[in-house]
């Protein structure tokens, strides 16, 4: 779960920390990352990051919204756009492709 995303500042500005069932504050989650920290955490286990991604917030989810539905679409689109520029702030997970680095 990316902790730098904006849900999770607003949430802090207002003096909020709550886990939930699902999200990036899931009770399940042990570790929180940004993407420098998610990075660092694979090269020091010995990996090589070789590509990174951001997800897009499931806003339907917690607004209860249609994915297919005309709204949705038009905040969806806003949304990849949004991630695509500011992707620490809006960008709900970090994915990484890595491999074993090259011992040498």
């Amino acid at each position: 779960p990316n902790v730098a995303n904006i849900t999770v500042r607003l949430g802090l500005l207002c003096g909020q920390w709550n886990y939930t069932a699902r999200g990036i504050l899931d009770r399940a989650h042990l570790w929180f990352f940004t993407r420098k920290t998610g990075r660092r955490l694979l090269e020091k286990a010995g990996y090589e990051v070789t590509s990174t991604a951001m997800t897009v917030m499931p806003v339907e989810l917690a607004l209860g919204l249609d994915p297919a539905g005309p709204a949705m679409r038009v905040l969806s689109l806003a949304l990849r756009a949004l991630t695509a520029a500011m992707p620490g702030l809006m960008g709900y997970q970090m994915i990484y492709e890595a491999r074993a680095a090259k011992r040498g």
